[in-house]
């Protein structure tokens, strides 16, 4: 119990976190939810969460930029504690954009999952989009596995193989302590004056925000490997003095 409690308080805490990032930068009223799951020990974090729905994925709008069409986001995360059980940690996490309410027209997602044993990176992003030379090259490359190719069904509806699409293809977006953040999807946003630009205000917050997530993971690393932040400050003049 006083795990799952230390669980929760830190995913609530984490939660929090990321809805006032977004509510200080690209979004309005957005509220992110952190609910529990005593069946997989897992916090659920994402948009519209409840107790009687776990697996909500829905989007959520953006900031319009003058008349721009509007896009939409979706951040959803699955969390749990460190083999230590004293930090958070993510076990799966997904930022998505998409041009429609409901993903159905989605643009292109960041995935990342922890253990990732299919041989695809553990952060990656895909994005759907049309490349008539990489469509060339992918058509004249040998045999894909199925994951490769889109899914498509015959006159009779049967389902059937149909051809490679970029879509399928994950691209690496970072290693597992210093991956892809909300934050650099915040400035992706901004910069490619897809919503409006920040004030100076916002653009001190969301660089913060950006140092204390890296400060985090830094601190993780660490902890994983000792000797060797040891070694970096000892080589820098700090006295370091082994447990």
């Amino acid at each position: 119990m006083a795990t799952s409690g230390a669980l929760t308080k830190q995913a609530f805490d984490f939660a929090a976190k990321l809805t006032e990032l977004l509510n200080s930068t690209v979004t309005d009223n957005v509220r992110l939810a952190a609910v529990f799951s005593e069946e997989v020990n897992r916090v659920h974090l994402g948009y519209r969460l409840s107790k009687h729905n776990l697996v909500s994925r829905q989007y959520f709008p953006l900031r319009q930029r003058d008349n721009n069409p509007r896009l939409y986001m979706q951040v959803s995360a699955q969390c749990v504690l460190d083999p230590e059980k004293q930090y958070l940690t993510m076990h799966q996490s997904v930022f998505a954009l998409a041009f429609d309410e409901d993903g159905e027209r989605e643009f292109c997602h960041f995935d990342y999952e922890r253990d990732k044993g299919d041989g695809y990176p553990e952060s990656h992003f895909q994005i759907n989009a049309d490349s008539e030379f990489m469509q060339d090259y992918l058509s004249k490359c040998k045999e894909a596995e199925p994951p490769l190719r889109s899914v498509e069904r015959d006159e009779e509806g049967r389902r059937v193989r149909g051809p490679r699409i970029i879509g399928k293809i994950h691209f690496p977006s970072g290693s597992r302590r210093f991956r892809t953040s909300l934050e650099d999807i915040v400035e992706f946003l901004v910069g490619e004056k897809i919503v409006p630009d920040l004030t100076m205000d916002q653009q001190n917050f969301l660089n913060q925000s950006r140092q204390d997530f890296h400060d985090l993971q830094l601190c993780a690393a660490i902890r994983r490997r000792p000797e060797v932040a040891a070694t970096a400050l000892r080589s820098a003049g700090w006295s370091v003095q082994t447990p």
